[in-house]
């Protein structure tokens, strides 16, 4: 009967495809495997087929193989034929006896090996669902961190904008106060000016005076050079001298009167002033009051302000504290993955030793 190698050969890859994919494996114990399983299948273990199988190896490494599996081999046989005190049947039931017992130690690993598998398989679907479920988290938690960072800016914007409205608020203050100042030197300007008017319309008023006085006195000395002439009119010059006296104290009198209306005039417009720098001093401390009251609202504000900056900073460092456990803890799984992996591949090779016995 000829023997199918291409079938054979395509048996054995799926039989041990684990083992094959399996790059913790060396080369040399997947070879003896093979070879095992060729003169299972009742084909002569050669270097071609080997590679043909394995897909890799030279022919002087893959040729050392096989010539140490015929040499383990033929000790085992070695061994069964060094047995002269038993019969031959005997020896054939112990054979076949033999051989029933590594089947079954075959199944037998097999089954262990697979329900291993499923337990390995178990537990990396619960990681990669635990690592699924970590790597969300962690997703929302940096979106989380984004969202925050970007009220964290929108805050330092405003803050800014508050600290600029401040600042024109001290500006605009700074600015009325020169005003105010302004204001009062104009007004003291102002009055000192009809200060000083009033002071010389009153100088004139008594340069005046002294003058009609002065004409008085002469008058008077005219008349006492002039006594002769005097008792001659005294009547005329005592009416003469009574319609000056009484034309000049009426001058005098309208003179007066028009320097007590001009001294009410500046008293009036002094008052006027007054009102105004009054009503000018209150407005002032109004607005002053005024921007006190909105530079007190703008520090609590900043307060505010300052107080949800630190409020997120410290959200901030405890996102960031809970991330690093979180990849922490991701890092602890890995390994753990890794040392069940390599359980893995340490069962496979107990169990491919197992199989080439």
């Amino acid at each position: 009967e000829v023997i199918d190698e291409t079938g054979i050969t395509e048996t054995i890859k799926k039989e041990l495809s684990k083992v094959l994919n399996n790059n913790n494996i060396k080369t040399q114990e997947k070879a003896n495997a093979i070879a095992g399983r060729l003169l299972r299948h009742g084909s002569q273990p050669t270097w071609r087929l080997i590679r043909e199988i394995l897909g890799t190896g030279s022919a002087t490494t893959l040729q050392k193989v096989v010539n140490q599996y015929w040499l383990e081999l033929g000790g085992y046989l070695d061994k069964l034929e060094k047995r002269p005190e038993l019969p031959e049947g005997l020896v054939t039931e112990f054979n076949s006896i033999w051989d029933n017992a590594l089947q079954c130690a075959e199944k037998e690993a097999q089954n262990s090996l697979e329900d291993e598998f499923k337990k390995v398989k178990a537990i990396e679907d619960k990681i990669q669902e635990e690592n699924k479920l970590l790597t969300d988290k962690l997703e929302s938690e940096n979106r989380l961190k984004v969202e925050l960072e970007q009220q964290f800016k929108q805050l330092e914007i405003a803050y800014e904008t508050q600290q600029v409205a401040l600042d024109q608020s001290k500006q605009s203050q700074q600015t009325l106060k020169e005003m105010i100042a302004n204001n009062k030197k104009e007004f003291s300007r102002s009055l000192e000016a009809q200060q000083q008017n009033y002071a010389e319309k009153h100088t004139q008023l008594q340069q005046s005076y002294r003058v009609l006085e002065q004409s008085l006195e002469q008058v008077t000395q005219q008349l006492a050079t002039s006594e002769s002439q005097r008792a001659l009119a005294e009547r005329q010059s005592q009416q003469a001298m009574a319609e000056f006296k009484h034309d000049k104290q009426r001058e005098l009198d309208r003179q007066a009167k028009q320097y007590d209306s001009m001294l009410e005039h500046y008293s009036h417009e002094i008052g006027q002033l007054k009102v105004k720098l009054d009503s000018a001093e209150k407005r002032h401390t109004k607005e002053k009051k005024s921007l006190q009251s909105q530079h007190e609202n703008d520090l609590i504000k900043i307060t505010e302000l300052q107080s949800n900056v630190m409020t997120l900073a410290q959200k901030n460092e405890y996102l960031e504290k809970e991330n690093l456990d979180q990849r922490h803890e991701i890092k602890e799984q890995s390994l753990e993955l890794k040392r069940i992996s390599k359980e893995h591949v340490i069962l496979e090779t107990r169990f491919e030793a197992l199989v080439s016995q």
